[in-house]
């Protein structure tokens, strides 16, 4: 049996015919493989694509739209306000080292009286309280309490520059966040009607990790979508009230 089970097998491998035959079973099964795999491969190609695009495109449009309002020196701005878009805070309201660099930066616009006041915008739930927390901080490092003025509803960077300037009526921010998120701040800030400006707030580059840049790359393509298309506002409109500066604090 064993003998005959050789001599089949040699036969098998010996004959073209059989060969053949093989081998167009094999194509037929490898065709037939693509054919239900190749949909799906064709649409996640496409996806990618689009999705590539979109993203570059939308990229594109924030910084080219914001380069020209863009500076590295505090000396080269002047505005009403520092704005500082919100960032976690610890249990103890201990600003993150993001959130720190953003309030060192306003504080150091507002000793150098490149503005007037600072405008601390962050997400208020229950005891977590970002905008509480920032302006405690700015107060214990010198600011006039009068002077620190608290957007509790800040809970998007959309929020924040739409309530900056239909609430609390600000007309020339100066915005003060991280390289990577600076774009788009200035992006919405001037697209909600502000005569914003911006300057980079790390100084630091461990405060920044990649994946920063790559969450900030798709919030710029919702950036687009809502400003252009969707004409989204902010969440809540009915909390604060127009900034007024003591007559003390004129130049």
């Amino acid at each position: 049996m064993t003998g005959l089970t050789v001599g089949v097998s040699c036969v098998a491998r010996n004959d073209p015919f059989a060969n053949d035959m093989a081998s167009s079973a094999t194509e037929s099964t490898a065709r037939q493989t693509e054919t239900r795999r190749s949909p799906f491969g064709r649409f996640a190609r496409w996806s990618l694509v689009v999705l590539s695009v979109t993203t570059a495109g939308a990229n594109l449009i924030t910084r080219q739209y914001t380069l020209p309002h863009l500076f590295t020196s505090a000396e080269q701005l002047q505005g009403d306000v520092a704005i500082v878009p919100g960032a976690s805070v610890y249990r103890d309201g201990t600003p993150s080292p993001q959130l720190l660099e953003r309030l060192t930066a306003a504080l150091m616009l507002f000793k150098m009286k490149r503005v007037r006041g600072i405008l601390v915008s962050g997400a208020r739930h229950g005891a977590y309280d970002e905008a509480g927390a920032m302006k405690h901080w700015l107060v214990s490092h010198g600011v006039d309490t009068r002077l620190v003025f608290e957007d509790p509803a800040g809970f998007r960077t959309l929020d924040t520059m739409e309530r900056a300037a239909r609430v609390f009526a600000v007309k020339t921010p100066v915005i003060c966040t991280q390289t990577f998120h600076l774009p788009r701040a200035v992006f919405l800030a001037r697209r909600a009607g502000l005569d914003a400006t911006g300057l980079p707030a790390n100084q630091d580059l461990r405060t920044i990790g990649i994946s920063d840049w790559i969450r900030e790359s798709f919030a710029s393509v919702m950036a687009v979508v809502d400003s252009f298309v969707l004409h989204r506002g902010p969440r809540d409109l009915g909390t604060g009230a127009p900034i007024v500066f003591p007559h003390t604090t004129r130049p």
